[in-house]
């Protein structure tokens, strides 16, 4: 074997997945096979830049200079990336202001450096130095991280005109770039996409308006949820919205705690013939918990048990379980667990915890140690159930002998065990 073959086969290990693989060989290039070359270099980078390995890329970057890559173009781009990908922005930044050439690649990697890294302001600054300084146009990759940083600033107006430099480049029928200005003109509030997209070829599309429903919900803000709304019922007459598209509507309103836009918008999905999913249905059922909204949330699981008993899996029962037991209506709790193991439903180890904790935290220790005693493999939910019964009980002694047991048993604690056991 020699450098190129060595190489190859680091290239291989990364696109199986493998990118640790590609570290270990690098390691052993030494042995008889010469110096690793510009293209060794970049493959090993692109390994560090996967793993976001910062440590070990900045061993090989010293490696580069002591090598005399470090004005490669093929080499410092990949630094570039790999720094950006890190999340050291200034050290990307210092491998391109030291490179003598340029090229699209190297300006698409400090581009999508600073997009990745919340610095939009930065990154439309570096696209507007390329435009002047350079020859050749910009690629997809640029345009969709130009795009992605005028999402995060919420600067519509530019984002206008990159679509309209894309349309000019011929890149307007690439996926890269046409998701990135679905979330562009989804995070800008902007209908008017839907028709401008229509109108060079982009067909009206429900998977759009979903993707679309999504970016905007994701987003966490009330205004650009009821937005979202806005989107979806101004477009009917063109877009016919699906159970996905309520679906995402009432999770958006349910994350802001919304109950009565939320409610809504589950009878409008109802009257247009669709039925809510479990996830739907768990998500309203969880928020009307959460807003102690105990009795309404009850409503909504006892009309699945009357309507829709075959759609009730251990995700919904573990659900009801677990606020009911953190209620103290163990009794209640009790009787759903009975129905979910007469139907066939193994409770899984968080529902297990709940009870358990339910149990404990009303004085029922026996029966709480006889649920526990019949889980075969607990984890470190059920412990972390069993002891938080315990503390409340303030049986401390108990619930540090339950701790050490839990280690004894090859359960790794983790940092709330032990904010709980100090609490405690």
């Amino acid at each position: 074997p020699n450098v190129v073959s060595w190489t190859s086969l680091m290239a291989g290990y990364i696109d199986m997945g493998r990118p640790k693989m590609a570290l270990w060989l690098f390691g052993g290039i030494y042995e008889g096979l010469g110096l690793p070359n510009e293209f060794t270099f970049a493959t090993v980078i692109n390994a560090c830049s996967i793993l976001a390995e910062l440590k070990t890329g900045r061993k090989i970057h010293a490696f580069v200079e002591i090598m005399g890559f470090q004005f490669n173009i093929v080499v410092s781009s990949s630094l570039i990336d790999m720094y950006g990908k890190c999340e050291d922005v200034e050290g990307a930044r210092r491998v391109f202001d030291l490179m003598e050439c340029r090229n699209v690649v190297s300006w698409t990697s400090m581009i999508a450096a600073y997009a990745q890294n919340a610095k939009g302001d930065e990154a439309l600054e570096i696209f507007r130095e390329f435009n002047t300084k350079m020859v050749d146009c910009p690629n997809e990759f640029m345009f969709a991280s130009v795009i992605g940083s005028c999402a995060s600033l919420g600067r519509l107006v530019s984002g206008k005109v990159t679509h309209g430099a894309v349309i000019r480049r011929g890149h307007d029928s690439n996926d890269v770039v046409a998701s990135a200005l679905v979330d562009m003109y989804a995070k800008c509030g902007c209908v008017h996409f839907f028709h401008v997209m229509d109108g060079f070829g982009y067909e009206y599309s429900v998977h759009r308006l979903n993707k679309v429903v999504e970016a905007m919900c994701a987003s966490g803000g009330n205004n650009l949820v009821k937005e979202a709304k806005f989107v979806v019922f101004k477009l009917k007459e063109w877009i016919k919205a699906d159970g996905v598209t309520y679906k995402l509507l009432i999770k958006g309103f349910c994350d802001l705690g919304d109950m009565i836009e939320a409610s809504k918008v589950w009878n409008l999905m109802v009257d247009d013939g669709f039925q809510p999913d479990v996830d739907a249905v768990n998500k309203m059922m969880e928020t009307l918990f959460k807003v102690n909204r105990y009795d309404e949330g009850l409503k909504v699981f006892q009309m699945m048990r009357v309507k829709r008993m075959d759609d009730l899996g251990p995700s919904s029962y573990r659900l009801v379980i677990h606020w009911m037991c953190k209620r103290g209506k163990i009794e209640q709790a009790y009787v759903v667990f009975e129905e979910m193991c007469k139907r066939g439903i193994r409770p899984d180890n968080l529902t297990l915890a709940a009870l358990i904790y339910g149990l404990l935290s009303r004085g029922r220790i026996r029966e709480g140690y006889r649920v526990f005693e019949g889980i075969e493999t607990p984890d470190i939910s059920v412990y972390h159930g069993f002891i938080m019964g315990l503390l409340k009980l303030r049986k401390a002694g108990e619930a540090t002998q339950v701790f050490r047991e839990m280690i004894k048993r090859g359960c790794e604690p983790i940092m709330h065990t032990y904010i709980m056991l100090l609490q405690g």
